[in-house]
């Protein structure tokens, strides 16, 4: 074969591996848009099955503990344990949302009422009238006095009227929504009561059905995803309380109301990460602005934002990459990602999902360099000894 020839093969070869590349990587998203898509369509069934199973995984232990304490005859009474102690957690969860709920819809005409009052407000004062010359060369009438008086004026309107219509179809979605919270609440204790009565039964079959040689891998990668999610979730737990004692210490230095409701919230959202902390911190200060002055609004956003910067960016990361060994990028994408396929579901899933993701790739031979992406970690040494691998 001469030189031209062999060039032209070349080239072909290239081409038709270009074309192979580009052909994989167009199926490889429309996969992916299909399995968004259907994920979507089944968040009704998927949402309760993926909170059932890690619910399970975190109280196993727990469960087992329980169990190995008491007589043969006697082991039914850890579960009934266990289950009461799940529903009571549920049932807080459930009722602190209902009350966070009920107690922001019966305030938000109060507050649009607040927000009309502040179109009226003189607002010259708070910058610097500037003397403009007119055209017979002496001084105009001053600019800027009532700039941001007239931008309340226009927007002040807009936004009353939008509180009151939130207000009245809050209320109404309240009861809907209560009852759909709680119909999903017990379709996800009765499957883990399931999970835990046949968790022996499903342990023997992946013990039968592992490949040759992958039954410790297999093992051991729930145990470590277990093991991750409880460690998981006690660090937002304790992140919570204290972020949510704190952000109350500042609202009742500045004697703002609904104390409750803002310490319930902090909490709550501190399990979406990042977005979650936003809301929780821009709430209560909208709130301190349409019923206080404007320089008390200032002073609680500028202390809930500087709270929010130390455990955002110091204290956060820093625990969590110790105990979870995730980037913080790869949390924000799941955030985005799983919040657009289940919504307000799915965000408070990410973070879970993408561990549970990062732990078993990592104890899979092929799967390894997938989870070092997933992690903060740069190489995979690093990554199995914060997993314990």
């Amino acid at each position: 074969m001469t030189d031209p020839d062999r060039k032209a093969a070349n080239d072909t070869s290239k081409g038709r591996d270009m074309n192979g590349t580009f052909t994989r990587f167009m199926l490889a998203s429309i996969f992916i848009l299909l399995l968004g898509w259907a994920l979507h369509a089944m968040t009704a069934v998927i949402v309760p099955l993926v909170f059932a199973l890690m619910t399970a995984l975190i109280v196993a232990p727990l469960d087992r503990g329980i169990a190995d304490r008491l007589p043969p005859q006697l082991e039914w009474l850890g579960r009934i344990a266990v289950m009461l102690t799940l529903c009571l957690v549920f049932a807080l969860f459930v009722l602190g949302l209902v009350f966070c709920a009920e107690q922001l819809a019966s305030a938000m005409p109060t507050l649009s009422e607040a927000i009309n009052d502040l179109k009226g407000t003189n607002f010259s004062g708070m910058m610097p009238n500037e003397a403009i010359p007119s055209s017979s060369g002496g001084q105009t009438a001053q600019q800027g006095e009532g700039w941001l008086a007239d931008a309340f004026a226009s927007g002040g309107t807009a936004m009353g009227s939008w509180m009151v219509d939130v207000a009245s179809s809050i209320g109404g979605q309240i009861a809907g929504a209560t009852g759909a919270l709680l119909s999903a609440t017990i379709l996800v204790i009765f499957l883990v009561l399931l999970a835990l009565s046949e968790s022996a039964t499903w342990q023997a079959k992946i013990d039968r059905l592992a490949v040759k040689g992958t039954k410790a891998s297999w093992t051991s990668s729930i145990s470590a995803t277990a093991s991750m999610l409880r460690r998981w979730l006690l660090v937002r737990t304790g992140i919570g309380v204290l972020s949510a004692l704190l952000y109350t210490a500042v609202l009742w230095l500045f004697n703002v109301e609904l104390l409750a409701v803002w310490a319930l919230l902090t909490f709550l959202l501190n399990f979406i990460p990042n977005i979650g902390a936003v809301i929780s911190g821009t709430l209560p200060a909208v709130y301190a602005l349409a019923t206080r002055d404007l320089g008390t609004a200032a002073l609680i956003a500028a202390s809930l934002f500087a709270i929010e910067q130390i455990f955002g960016n110091w204290l956060d990361p820093r625990i969590q990459g110790r105990q979870i060994a995730i980037s913080p990028v790869v949390i924000f994408v799941a955030l985005l990602v799983w919040g657009w396929i289940w919504g307000i579901p799915g965000a408070f899933l990410a973070t879970p999902i993408t561990i549970c993701m990062m732990v078993v790739s990592a104890h899979i031979q092929h799967l390894r360099p997938f989870a070092l992406l997933l992690s903060d970690e740069s190489d995979m040494k690093k990554l199995d000894e914060k997993l314990r691998i």
